[in-house]
């Protein structure tokens, strides 16, 4: 029984063109297999999950490190030398669903960054917005904007938009990794191959 091994990491970015090759390496035999129908594989659409949720987990806790940085450079600015920064555990899912940016990155890559800034912007301000909106209906939104004088109904500041255009960026770089056509194929395959 042969075991083949490919590296996730390395697949082109789905859909793939028709008659993309992936190569899968065979380390026992030292061989090269091609296949073409790699999308419909059950086990790369289990892997599609596990990276979803890894970067739902690393957008989460990003965020998280992110806001307390963030609520502890305010503290300095009240002159509270302490630098207490704190959090939500609200917070977590709600900056995790920046994993769902990774297909917006994708059809964005080759905007100038202006154009994806401000489009993170917008979507970070749109998710901020509607969560916000939900849990203070509950009584549960750990933030309040109201006293801010570029609020809407209490739940985001505008004047936070440069904040955002750069988180967004950041996102996209956590994010989002050039594609590479082929799994690294030790040269000794390669030349099985030709």
């Amino acid at each position: 029984m042969s075991h083949w091994n490919l590296n996730p990491a390395r697949l082109p970015i789905p859909p793939y063109p028709l008659n993309h090759r992936i190569l899968f390496y065979n380390r026992q035999a030292q061989t090269v297999k091609e296949n073409c129908i790699l999308r419909i594989s059950p086990g790369f659409s289990a892997h599609t999950s596990c990276m979803m949720k890894n970067r739902f987990i690393i957008c989460g806790l990003t965020g998280w490190c992110l806001e307390i940085f963030w609520t502890g450079l305010k503290s300095l600015q009240r002159r509270q030398m302490k630098l207490e920064g704190h959090s939500s555990i609200w917070m977590f899912p709600i900056y995790g669903m920046a994993a769902f940016l990774t297909p917006v990155s994708r059809l964005l890559r080759k905007k100038c960054f202006w154009v994806r800034g401000a489009v993170y912007t917008g979507a970070i301000f749109l998710a901020e917005y509607i969560t916000g909106s939900l849990l203070k209906q509950r009584g549960m939104c750990p933030w309040d904007y109201s006293r801010a004088r570029w609020n809407i109904q209490g739940v985001i500041r505008l004047d936070y938009a440069p904040v955002w255009f750069l988180t967004g960026l950041l996102y996209e770089r956590i994010l989002y990794r050039k594609p590479e056509a082929l799994e690294t194929v030790p040269a000794a395959a390669q030349k099985t191959q030709s």
